[in-house]
């Protein structure tokens, strides 16, 4: 952190200012890193703490916003870099800090926010319409009333989010890593339903999930990461379970009837009193007695 400073005439194009929290600086230096622009006083660029910053009228169109924190800035810049909307004090665009930001009624329908951290944030009644949202991290945030048509949701972080009435319908959600999100959806695809606060999805991140006694019957749950899951007495009647991870999963008790468990691993699983039979398991694996029998076990 630094302010204070008087950087009057001062050569920092060589400086690494990387994750710097600069304000109050006095003067104009001679020249900054590529990316950079000094703010009435505030240095801006690529990891930036800017929180509070003046931006009035300032060029921000050649600054690297990737890891910037915001928030609270005040002004209206003469331009922004290309992709960022300027909402509620915050630069949200590519690769921003948006961790824990004030977004509510956000507009920005076609955004880039793929891999950006959202977490704990307030996305209430946000329009993300088309957002490409791959990987983010949205973690507790808020997107109650957003709008999220035909947004690329896959393998997007998205545990204990508060969903309620936000518009799914035509998301694209494959990989999601998904845990007891709250709130019930205005529209979710018909194949991704919502069940015991889970996205159910083809490649789901449920590790250590408690899916005990929920009823996924018929869905498509293949290639999803099920490790340590329990499942004991989970209804998986007709399920899409193919090459999933049951590694030290709890399956107790479960219906898997008819259920397709071709290339599934379960190295580890405890299993007994299944019920049914399945479709097709990993070679060499049968269930016997209600429990799962290795090959040459």
């Amino acid at each position: 952190t630094v302010g204070g400073v008087d950087v009057s005439g001062a050569d920092l194009s060589g400086a690494d200012l990387t994750r710097i929290t600069a304000r109050s600086l006095i003067g104009t230096p001679s020249a900054l890193p590529a990316g950079w622009v000094l703010a009435h006083g505030t240095l801006i660029g690529i990891a930036a703490t800017v929180a509070g910053a003046d931006i009035s009228g300032v060029d921000l169109s050649s600054i690297d916003p990737k890891s910037i924190t915001s928030g609270g800035l005040t002004g209206t810049p003469s331009a922004l870099p290309a992709g960022t909307v300027l909402h509620n004090g915050y630069l949200v665009g590519p690769g921003a800090n948006l961790n824990g930001a004030q977004l509510a009624g956000l507009v920005a329908p076609d955004i880039d926010l793929s891999g950006v951290n959202l977490q704990y944030a307030d996305l209430s009644g946000a329009d993300l319409t088309g957002a490409d949202l791959d990987r983010a991290h949205l973690d507790y945030a808020d997107l109650s009333d957003a709008d999220l048509s035909h947004a690329d949701l896959t393998k997007v972080a998205m545990r204990g989010a508060n969903l309620t009435d936000t518009i799914l319908g035509t998301a694209t959600i494959t990989g999601v890593v998904t845990g007891v999100n709250v709130g019930t959806p205005a529209s979710l695809p018909a194949d991704r339903p919502l069940i015991g606060g889970f996205i159910m999805n083809p490649d789901a991140q449920l590790v250590s999930a408690d899916l005990s006694g929920l009823d996924l019957s018929g869905l498509d749950l293949s290639g999803s990461m099920l490790q340590y899951a329990n499942l004991a007495g989970t209804n998986l009647t007709g399920a899409n379970l193919s090459d999933v991870y049951l590694n030290g999963a709890t399956l107790q008790g479960t219906n898997v009837a008819g259920a397709n468990l071709a290339g599934a691993i379960f190295d580890g699983a405890t299993t007994a009193g299944l019920i049914g039979s399945p479709a097709a398991l990993s070679p060499g694996w049968i269930v016997q007695g209600g429990v799962l029998v290795p090959p040459n076990g």
